[in-house]
């Protein structure tokens, strides 16, 4: 069996439509939860004046002496530190050693000082902060309480259709009031101008860059610069930044004022207080290698392919050669199984909209004898990622009454199982079922679709979940076409069966008669 995964999404019932997503292997989660546990972790090490930056060498300088604001670059840093660690679930740790330095031909200046030799990411960086600006007029501001934005007005966004979907392009918030000592100007409708440079928007643009140098994925003109960024294989396939020579060949997007100059994330000068746009995100998750990617209201775990399955856990059977996960070898009473490491929160409010394309085979590509079959599954076993049930009849994740070694079924668990081989509890040999719990006996509504599932030729599924309703609907074509018509719905309420944890993946199992279960 080759199954192609397109698109899961887990939500607060924030529908956004027109995301088209081809071959791309993908999960996409609509959440506004906090990140997992396992994520990227911004590890700062501030080089304290006369300390040596351990890079370059030079000495680090002391604060300025002309600043506006309270604050301290110690709590700004952590601030835009945290920004990005927010939007990347990535479990990567990263070292930044930051200071105060001499940078005359910029803000600040961002050194790539060791890469991780499996990732290609950068696994230490050198951040140097200049302490006298080269702009006349201009001074740091250090925000006293960089992660509260009490200065600012709302955060304001423009949004595009970049050709996979609509999503904002441009995010900023202007300084609404004037803080003690800081210069500049308020301007009508609440704009502000002044001769100020933020110190948390200059630090979450060169954290930025320390993210997006990446040495063996080169889309930048060069190592250190932002550069012609192109994400149209990136996290959401068709969607393309536009390369524009303007800004020193950063790329362009649509801003309220004309034409934006995009970094890759936010501006570094300006009081936008820290705020990154999705496409800031989507640019940085392209040029680094990122699976797990939060935009505003949305999380999605990308894999081009297997070949980096670092964020899957693999049980029994499951495998991986070159670029394809298979679950099941082609050879009997075989059991498999793989979910994504992180588990997701699920809410009361979270919907659930899934896609991908699959064919079938029996051993040898006889597509009338392969058993028993597949399913997606979502689950909060105690054994967690590592979770596996029992070959034959429980396609890798439900009950036996047969075989010898049996294992516990699952649990806490709703699968969506596509079964190719009769039992006696069957009501035939081809069909699409819900099974709570691991009892593969027991089917929710179970219907047979009008092609074999054992054909050998690609098939497509679209799996939703409202959580108004609590309705499950599966849809199943022949075509990439979704049909208007469910072939199997049941009312089931995930968060009451699961908890408030839940693992994605798929289970495989098969029986007296082989059936290759593969992933690409």
């Amino acid at each position: 069996m080759l199954l192609n995964l397109m698109e899961i999404r887990i939500g607060n019932w924030v529908k956004q439509r027109g995301w088209r997503l081809g071959p791309t292997v993908g999960i996409l989660l609509l959440t506004t939860v906090p990140a997992p546990a396992m994520a990227l972790e911004i590890i700062g090490n501030y080089i304290q004046p006369g300390q040596h930056f351990p890079h370059s060498g030079e000495v680090a300088l002391n604060p300025p002496t002309t600043v506006v604001g309270t604050g301290n670059i110690q709590d700004v840093f952590a601030a835009a530190a945290a920004a990005w660690e927010s939007r990347f679930t990535d479990p990567y740790t990263v070292t930044i050693n930051y200071g105060w330095g001499h940078t005359p031909a910029s803000d600040g200046v961002t050194y790539a000082s060791r890469f991780d030799a499996t990732t290609g990411r950068v696994a230490e960086a050198e951040i140097r902060f200049t302490n006298t600006l080269n702009r006349p007029g201009r001074v740091w501001f250090l925000d006293p309480t960089p992660r509260q934005g009490e200065e600012y007005g709302p955060i304001k966004s423009v949004a595009a259709d970049l050709g996979g979907g609509t999503l904002n392009t441009g995010r900023w918030a202007y300084a609404i009031s004037q803080p003690p000592g800081f210069p500049g100007t308020q301007q009508p409708g609440g704009s502000y101008s002044g001769s100020d440079t933020s110190l948390l928007d200059n630090a979450v643009h060169e954290i930025g860059h320390a993210l997006n140098i990446y040495y063996s994925r080169l889309q930048s003109a060069d190592i250190g610069n932002d550069g012609d960024v192109d994400i149209l294989h990136g996290p959401f396939a068709g969607t393309q930044i536009p390369y524009s020579s303007a800004g020193g060949g950063h790329p362009v997007l649509p801003y309220p004022q004309g034409a934006m100059v995009m970094h890759g994330y936010q501006p570094s000068v300006g009081m936008h207080h820290g705020v990154l746009s999705d496409a800031d995100v989507l640019l940085a998750a392209e040029v680094s290698g990122f699976k797990r990617v939060n935009l505003d209201s949305v999380s999605y775990t990308s894999l081009a392919d297997f070949s980096d399955h670092s964020i899957l856990t693999l049980n029994g059977d499951a495998r991986v050669a070159g670029n394809v996960l298979q679950l099941t070898p082609d050879q009997p009473g075989r059991a498999g199984s793989a979910f994504l490491t992180v588990p997701y929160h699920i809410t009361p409010k979270t919907s659930i909209e899934t896609a991908f394309s699959f064919s079938t085979g029996g051993v040898n590509g006889n597509g009338t004898k392969g058993a028993d079959g597949f399913a997606f599954v979502i689950q909060n076993d105690p054994r967690g990622q590592s979770a596996l049930g029992n070959s034959g009849e429980g396609l890798g994740f439900g009950l036996s009454k047969t075989g010898s070694n049996l294992v516990p079924p699952i649990s806490h668990s709703l699968a969506i199982e596509f079964d190719t081989h009769q039992n006696a509890f069957d009501g035939n040999g081809n069909h699409v079922a819900f099974v709570a719990d691991g009892d593969v006996a027991r089917h929710g509504n179970l219907a047979s679709p009008s092609f074999s599932l054992n054909d050998d030729v690609v098939h497509y599924v679209w799996i939703d979940y409202d959580p108004v309703s609590r309705l499950w609907e599966v849809f199943l074509n022949a075509s990439n076409t979704k049909p208007s018509t469910p072939l199997i719905s049941d009312s089931i309420d995930i968060l009451g069966l699961l908890g408030p944890d839940a693992y994605f993946g798929f289970s495989a199992g098969t029986g007296d008669q082989g059936l290759r279960t593969r992933l690409s």
